[in-house]
């Protein structure tokens, strides 16, 4: 919903940068919608410690996101419960940009849309 679905694709995958012990993928239409997903990479070796450190909140992290220049709305999206909350808008002026995610528990995805 909000993404121009016949025309998404991945995006490349330095599009955003973030902390090593974090996996981001992206989709979307360049300069218009992006989607992108946020989560923890899951350990090797799976037992309670590994689960429980899963599952803990993660701190707010910062994203190095890489779109064309513009003023973009920022929409954060529960994977699990759909549910939708506003950011603060992105203002990308040289290629980069810095975006804050607040914490999140395994996963969060945003929606970020060029404003006209």
């Amino acid at each position: 919903d909000g993404l121009p679905l016949p025309h998404i694709a991945p995006q490349p995958s330095d599009l955003v940068e973030t902390s090593p012990e974090l996996i981001c993928s992206c989709l979307g239409k360049a300069d218009e919608a992006y989607l992108l997903y946020v989560h923890r990479k899951i350990p090797k070796k799976l037992n309670q410690s590994a689960l429980d450190q899963l599952h803990a909140p993660h701190a707010p992290v910062e994203l190095s996101i890489g779109l064309p220049a513009g003023d973009y709305d920022v929409v954060r999206i529960n994977p699990v419960s759909g549910e939708r909350g506003q950011l603060p808008s992105l203002s990308v002026k040289d290629q980069r940009a810095s975006l804050s995610l607040p914490d999140f528990h395994m996963d969060a995805a945003l929606l970020l849309t060029k404003q006209p």
